[in-house]
C-alpha cells in the first residue's frame, strides 16, 4: 500500500552486509538495511511483565524513577534479500513496540546457556504484504497497514509518518520527527552508551504452533558501518490501544538532554540469523569496537 521513499537513503559510505554470495553453510536468511527512528517511551514494570507470555521476565534493574522503557521504532527496510531466494527483495515500512531487557524465567533445551538480554517484540505495523506474511510465519505480531511516509525534499531535516487501516478510516498513529543536519559514525555518537542499553540484536517471541520460543539473532554492521543522527523533536500521537499498553495519548521528544535515553535515528547494515531449531547463539553486546 506505500513503498519507500526514495528520498530514503543510506549516507555515502554507509554498506550494507554482503553476505548473499557466501559460505554453503553460512545460516543467514536474510540481509539488508535498515534506517531506524528509536523512540523510548516510558512505561512500567507491572505492565510490561503483564505484556511478556509465561516463561518470560523483564530486567528489573532497568527501571528508572519508576519507569521502564518500551521501543517505538519507525524503521524503513532498504533492499532486503533473501540468502536462498535472491528474487525475494523488498523494500517496505513498519512501525513496532518492543520490550527491552527480557530474560528467560528458565534455560531451555535449545537457550544454549543464554537467559537474555532479549528484545521482545510485541506489536508491528508494515507497510507491505509480503513480510507481513513472512512475519507470520515466523510467529512475529504484524499487521499490514496503510503506512506513509512524507518527507518535503530530499535536503529536508523534517519528516513524518502515519498508520492507518489497510482499507481507510482514522489514523491509528502519526508521527513528526525533527532530526540534526549532520549524521556520525555510531561509534563516535554520544548516546551510544546508553541507547545499547535497549537494542539487543537478540530476539525472542512465542511459536506460531506449539509451546515454547523462537529465537533470532541479527547480526549487525554496528560500529564499523552504523551512523546516528540525534532527534531533538518529536512529536508522536497514538490512537491504537493496540500498540502497547498504555500508550494512547501524546508523546515528545525535546531537545537532546530531555529524555534519558533521548531519540535516535541509525543506519546500519543487517543479517538475520534464525535458530529456532538448534542452539541459539545470540549475537555478542554490547558491540566490540574492531581494530
Amino acid at each position: 500500500m506505500s513503498v519507500v521513499d526514495h528520498d530514503v537513503q543510506c549516507p555515502p559510505g554507509m554498506s550494507p552486509w554482503g553476505w548473499l554470495g557466501g559460505q554453503a553453510g553460512d545460516p543467514t536468511q536474510w540481509t539488508g538495511t535498515y534506517i531506524m527512528s528509536v523512540l523510548p517511551a516510558r512505561s512500567d514494570l507491572a505492565t510490561v511483565s503483564k505484556c511478556l507470555p509465561t516463561g518470560l521476565h523483564a530486567d528489573p534493574e532497568m527501571v528508572i524513577e519508576g519507569g521502564y522503557p518500551v521501543l517505538l521504532v519507525f524503521g524503513c527496510i532498504a533492499d532486503a534479500q533473501n540468502r536462498v531466494y535472491p528474487f525475494l527483495g523488498m523494500n517496505y515500512l513498519e512501525i513496532f513496540s518492543a520490550v527491552p531487557g527480557v530474560y528467560l524465567d528458565t534455560l531451555d533445551s535449545n537457550s544454549g546457556g543464554f537467559a537474555g538480554p532479549f528484545i521482545y517484540p510485541y506489536r508491528g505495523y508494515l507497510s507491505h504484504l509480503l513480510p507481513t506474511i513472512l512475519g507470520w510465519l515466523a510467529s512475529y505480531p504484524k499487521a499490514w497497514k496503510r503506512v506513509h511516509y512524507g518527507r518535503k525534499s530530499l535536503t529536508s531535516n523534517h519528516d513524518s509518518f502515519e498508520v492507518r487501516p489497510l482499507f481507510g478510516g482514522s489514523p491509528l498513529l502519526s508521527a513528526e520527527f525533527d532530526s540534526d543536519e549532520k549524521y556520525q559514525p555510531l561509534s563516535s555518537f554520544p548516546r551510544l552508551p546508553s541507547i545499547e542499553k535497549l537494542l539487543s540484536p537478540n530476539i525472542i517471541h512465542e511459536k506460531l504452533i506449539g509451546r515454547g520460543f523462537e529465537r533470532s539473532a541479527f547480526d549487525l554492521s554496528f560500529l564499523d558501518a552504523a551512523v546516528a543522527w540525534n532527534l531533538p523533536n518529536v512529536e508522536l500521537q497514538i490512537y491504537d490501544s493496540k500498540l502497547f499498553p498504555g500508550m494512547v495519548g501524546s508523546h515528545s521528544w525535546k531537545g537532546l538532554q530531555a529524555e534519558l535515553y533521548g531519540a535516535s535515528r541509525l543506519a546500519i547494515g543487517w543479517r538475520l540469523v534464525p535458530q529456532s531449531s538448534r542452539k541459539f547463539k545470540p549475537t555478542p553486546w554490547p558491540p566490540k569496537k574492531t581494530a
